[in-house]
């Protein structure tokens, strides 16, 4: 039998790890990916000599056409970002060496305290 699944909201998921940004994605033409980029995507954000893998949601779309921007949260995949990110601070998109696009910071969500915590049902 098939179950429907609700689709999952980003204020639902957002983590101490997750950040609001603002990309552009490089046409085929600049040497950019060969198709568009679609919510759910995870590139590698590289910042400072680091890679750093996201997963990304855009926000107004469901997908990117090659030389668009959009704006989208990102949380990074191991739950921890890179300490000395701030707002405004640019950074590659990359997928393996390869730059597919670039953007900056928006905005940094603060640490959830309840991240990770573990609720046990009343008795």
């Amino acid at each position: 039998m098939c179950h429907a699944v609700a689709p999952v909201k980003i204020a639902d998921v957002l983590q101490s790890s997750d950040i609001e940004i603002d990309l552009y994605f490089l046409a085929t033409d600049q040497q950019g990916r060969s198709g568009p980029v679609h919510t759910g995507y995870r590139p590698l954000l590289f910042h400072r000599g680091t890679d750093w893998g996201v997963d990304i949601w855009f926000l107004d779309v469901e997908e990117v056409p090659l030389g668009q921007g959009a704006r989208a949260h990102a949380t990074f995949i191991m739950g921890v970002r890179p300490n000395d990110l701030a707002e405004g601070m640019p950074f590659l998109l990359r997928e393996g060496h390869k730059v597919v696009g670039y953007g900056s910071v928006r905005r940094i969500f603060p640490p959830d305290p309840t991240a990770g915590q573990r609720t046990t049902p009343n008795k």
